[in-house]
């Protein structure tokens, strides 16, 4: 068992790229080779809301990874949305419109209920409640499937400790570069931050155990590319001068293509102008994309939004 604590995810990443280099064997993978460690991994992040990676070589996509998030958060599964913000996602879909393992739909409808609503209601009923798990697993469909897009996070369990809310997350496999810390760091801490506002605790730490930590060959330069040191920007709350209500529409509307005014402080400022960036920035228009991402007021996504933008320019 190898076990890493780390501050945010700038160090997290930092981490454990020196880890699979110094650790990790080489094995095949039904993607081609990998570069994986020998045994189980457990991550424990002190500050998951410092969720922005900061890193030029892996040139993590944040307009990607934050609208994704929200889509989780709506409780969608359709292609449509995510593939707005990057194109290679929608071969993850085994028919093109829809995929199998969206945790978003899997969290809110795929067992018949609302999980995230009856977990937050169970841990404000009874904050010591430790049988609060969130599960994305199926094991009737996803132990026999042939589908392309099987849940690589198999649960999360969620315990408030000194007020705080803790996420202890399983994972099956997890790519260090796209996964763990680029998708997963920020899908996981948004989801950990709206439920600590809906329960109405603070965010506590983010546990992550993966049974399988891989770095796949056509990344491995990049473990020869540590980041550099990041002194973690002021951010934004997701939730902050609103009601929990309002997030939630907002992020339902938002991705049902809904064209309204927002409510919640966090959409109006940072997704607003961030997706109005993106979409210069899709139409070729640079310029006018920069003048957008400059607008948004959480210095960690501006930062993260201009720099990546600028990496295009160049």
């Amino acid at each position: 068992m190898f076990h890493v604590r780390a501050s945010d995810v700038n160090d997290l990443y930092a981490e454990l790229l020196h880890m699979v280099k110094r650790y990790g064997h080489e094995e095949d993978t039904r993607n081609g080779k990998a570069r994986a460690l020998p045994g189980p991994l457990l991550v424990e992040v002190a500050m998951p809301e410092h969720r922005v990676l900061f890193c030029p070589t892996r040139d993590a996509n944040p307009f990607f990874h934050l609208m994704e998030a929200i889509w989780m958060i709506a409780g969608r599964n359709d292609v449509a949305f995510p593939a707005q913000y990057t194109g290679g996602i929608a071969q993850y879909s085994d028919d093109g419109v829809v995929f199998n393992a969206a945790y978003g739909h899997r969290w809110r409808f795929n067992f018949g209920y609302d999980q995230i609503s009856m977990a937050c209601a169970e841990l404000k009923k009874n904050p010591n409640s430790r049988r609060v798990v969130l599960g994305m697993w199926d094991p009737y469909w996803d132990l026999k499937s042939d589908s392309k897009d099987i849940p690589c996070n198999t649960q999360i369990m969620c315990r408030v400790v000194s007020g705080c809310l803790d996420f202890t997350i399983t994972n099956r496999s997890n790519d260090l570069i796209f996964g763990l810390c680029g998708a997963n760091a920020v899908h996981m801490t948004v989801l950990q931050e709206y439920m600590a506002a809906k329960i109405g605790v603070e965010v506590g730490h983010w546990y992550h155990l993966t049974n399988n930590l891989h770095v796949y060959e056509k990344h491995y330069p990049l473990l020869d590319s540590g980041p550099e040191e990041v002194e973690y920007p002021e951010h934004l709350p997701l939730i902050e001068g609103t009601d929990i209500l309002e997030f939630e529409a907002d992020c339902v509307d938002f991705c049902s293509g809904i064209d309204r005014l927002f409510y919640s402080r966090f959409f109006a400022e940072i997704i607003g102008p961030m997706n109005l960036a993106w979409r210069a920035h899709k139409k070729g228009d640079p310029f006018t994309a920069m003048v957008y991402a400059q607008k948004i007021n959480s210095t960690d996504w501006r930062m993260a939004c201009a720099e990546w933008l600028t990496r295009r320019i160049k």
